[in-house]
């Protein structure tokens, strides 16, 4: 029995030891890769190793299979001919060197079940010792061009230039860096933009992109404000499709007009940075008419970001609207003709929540329809910080808004203190104005340090302005310089809450429009012995429904605590 064991097992050593895992290719077609495939599916049940070592020309259709590894020598690539496809459903093993060639941008080749590198579709421009390569986004096109749904790609490198637009239209995919913080001149995975004519670094048609981790910048950082040109992210759905589904989350971008432009619903943008650009996020309803009442601009969260200088404190007219968030309908400027009713529907269930701001003119701007903006910390506004029109049930509440940026308390800013040129005249605003906005919710805000209104509301009734603490309105720039007498002060002109006096087209009816809104258990105070202001509250239409009451106001340096018409 023994000895009829020992033949069976010689018998079969031979044919277990001719399983082979690994074919080795010094070139030729994909003839030659095919019969090392064909030879991996007859040894081994398809899976296994095949080895580039020189170049593989691909003239043909031809299909990788799961199990099949293409394990690419540095130098050696598959060459793929203009219309022929190739799809790689198996593992790639390559360092961050070109191992597909194909001329076509729109080419035909698909990588399933695995991450994607630009630098496989072409040597970039880090890469380059040189330092003249500066077509970057076409080995990026051709990278994203070979991604399937569900597909993901990174950029491992320091920098990319970029001086095409890159477009995406793939669903469901991701788009990472190597979350390395780039600040000042440091370059650290960056996308550079190098040609301010181009509209966006990518332009995103389709649904569910993904967004982390990536720094984006402009090499020419001297435009700012209004004329500055182009966007980071451009996202925009085509035939008629308002939903967005997209996040971004761990980005940085600087030196854009619109940092992140979208129209439609549904992004979440967390844990950014936006710095020296017009307007940090953009949204307007996606490509409807505007007046058929869909909720188009919903669904957004824009949670835990910083914003920084976006506007800042110059007095340069460039800078005038630029803001940090604004979310509103094509065609629709502040303070227009338009009745609300126009706007209630368009964009609602959108949290704006625990963003830290400073040295910016405005931080939101937009409609305010079912919209939580709370927790946010916005410091030197230099403009009306938020500026909320049209919408119901809106709530602003937990906000921290301080006009002054200095730890001197006699100089609101810290800019010089002649100001011949114009240039950093100190700046207006509101620390929250609303505007065609009923039912809104403001409570719980701290408002400090603003030249004018600490809460204006015009044409907007039936809210709830409870429990803020509004200080130092009315403020003016300089309270006293070194050596010299304080400057004049501005007019007594504001007042801690204001409600406009607004009277219908009708003189004859004299209807009141700025009614029933509580206002109640509010400390309102000027500190400052060097500012004085008008009213700590000013109810112009009347208070019918004895709804303002229970405030705590110091009338020293006021006119007169509460002023009712």
């Amino acid at each position: 029995m023994k000895k009829i064991l020992l033949g069976l097992l010689i018998v079969c050593i031979p044919f277990l030891c001719s399983s082979q895992t690994e074919f080795v290719l010094l070139g030729g077609t994909q003839v030659d890769l095919q019969n090392a495939i064909n030879n991996l599916n007859n040894s081994n049940n398809g899976f296994g190793t095949i080895t580039i070592k020189g170049n593989i020309l691909i003239q043909q259709n031809t299909n990788i299979p799961p199990g099949i590894t293409l394990n690419f020598y540095t130098g050696n690539k598959l060459i793929v001919s203009n219309g022929v496809s190739l799809d790689i459903k198996g593992s790639i093993k390559a360092l961050l060197t070109q191992i597909i060639e194909t001329n076509e941008l729109n080419h035909k080749i698909k990588i399933f079940n695995q991450v994607v590198y630009p630098e496989w579709f072409g040597e970039c421009s880090y890469q380059n010792s040189l330092g003249n390569n500066q077509q970057d986004n076409i080995p990026i096109q051709k990278a994203f061009n070979s991604l399937i749904g569900g597909g993901e790609i990174i950029f491992n490198g320091n920098e990319y230039l970029i001086n095409t637009e890159i477009n995406i239209d793939t669903p469901s995919i991701k788009i990472k860096g190597k979350g390395t913080y780039s600040a000042g001149n440091v370059i650290a995975n960056d996308l550079v933009v190098i040609d301010d004519n181009i509209s966006s670094v990518f332009n995103i048609t389709t649904y569910g992109i993904v967004f982390s981790d990536l720094n984006f910048t402009k090499k020419n950082k001297t435009v700012k404000g209004i004329n500055a040109t182009g966007k980071a992210l451009n996202f925009i759905r085509s035939n008629n499709t308002k939903d967005i589904d997209a996040s971004v989350t761990n980005c940085r971008f600087t030196h854009f007009k619109y940092c992140i432009y979208g129209e439609g619903a549904n992004l979440k943008i967390t844990d950014s940075f936006f710095g020296a650009s017009y307007i940090g996020i953009y949204i307007k309803e996606a490509q409807f008419d505007h007046n058929d009442h869909k909720p188009q601009t919903r669904g957004h969260i824009i949670d835990r970001n910083r914003f920084h200088s976006m506007g800042s404190e110059s007095n340069d007219s460039s800078l005038i609207g630029s803001t940090c968030i604004k979310i509103r309908p094509k065609g629709y400027a502040f303070q227009t003709s338009y009745t609300p009713e126009s706007y209630t529907v368009i964009g609602y269930y959108n949290h704006i929540t625990n963003n830290y701001v400073d040295d910016c003119k405005t931080f939101f701007e937009g409609s305010i329809d079912r919209t939580k903006i709370e927790g946010n910390s916005i410091l030197k506004s230099t403009d009306t910080a938020i500026k909320a029109f049209g919408g119901l049930f809106g709530a602003i509440n937990d906000n921290l808004i301080d006009g002054a940026f200095t730890w001197n308390p006699n100089k609101l800013y810290p800019s010089k203190a002649s100001d011949s040129t114009g240039q950093v005249a100190f700046p207006s605003g509101h620390g929250i104005h609303i505007s065609y906005a009923h039912f809104a919710t403001i409570n719980n805000n701290q408002i400090m340090n603003k030249r004018y209104h600490g809460i204006f509301v015009e044409r907007s009734k039936n809210s709830s302005i409870q429990s803020n603490t509004i200080m130092n309105f009315n403020r003016h720039r300089f309270i006293k310089r070194s050596g010299e007498n304080p400057e004049i002060n501005d007019d007594r002109n504001y007042c801690g809450i204001y409600i406009a006096k607004v009277q219908d087209d009708n003189p004859l009816t004299n209807d009141k429009y700025n009614i029933q809104n509580v206002i109640s258990n509010n400390t309102i105070s000027i500190t400052h012995n060097k500012v004085e202001g008008n009213y700590g509250i000013y109810v112009g239409d009347g208070d019918d429904w004895n709804f303002v009451k229970n405030n705590f106001i110091v009338s020293t340096r006021l006119i007169q605590s509460i002023k009712i018409e």
